[in-house]
């Protein structure tokens, strides 16, 4: 039974994460040399996000005063405007966190950018998750051979019984 407790509080750590602890951004960002650098990779990464899934975006620097981090239907602030849907928390991003779930109606490419200076942006490649196909399962090669065998006993069974009330000629 202390196995059986043990394992299910696994399974909920595990699944719910471990109580008081905040959950890790998935991507911090912050300035170098005014181009924002994304996980510690600079100079505006081009960022892959999923349909459906849910992305959290943190400030670690503290300059988001300076540099409002959005995302945007375009690169630059000059013509766009922020993309709100599935955006909440501190968007756009000054101090703190924003989070993004994004929609199945999202468009292909979206852009973060900087709200106070056009010049800093990078593009953000948004893709459905890929399709579940239904696979069958293999067979085993015992599987197969019992299987076979168990036919072969109700083969020689019918014809057992097909010769017993087969009427033969005397």
């Amino acid at each position: 039974m202390k196995k059986l407790v043990l394992a299910a509080l696994f399974a909920l750590v595990a699944t719910f994460g471990a109580p008081g602890l905040a959950a890790a951004a998935d991507f911090n960002v912050s300035v170098v040399d005014f181009a924002y650098s994304i996980n510690g990779q600079g100079n505006f990464p081009t960022l892959t996000l999923t349909r459906g899934k849910s992305y959290t975006f943190a400030n670690v620097d503290g300059s988001g005063f300076i540099h409002p981090f959005g995302i945007q239907n375009f690169p630059t602030t000059q013509g766009g405007t922020l993309y709100n849907t599935g955006v909440s928390g501190d968007a756009p991003l000054v101090n703190g966190t924003m989070t993004f779930n994004v929609p199945a109606s999202a468009p292909s490419t979206l852009y973060y950018n900087c709200q106070n200076h056009d010049f800093m942006f990078g593009q953000i490649n948004v893709v459905s998750a890929p399709v579940a196909t239904a696979t069958v399962p293999a067979v085993s090669d015992l599987a197969r051979g019992m299987l076979v065998f168990g036919l072969g006993l109700l083969g020689i069974a019918g014809v057992g019984r097909a010769l017993k009330h087969r009427s033969l000629p005397a």
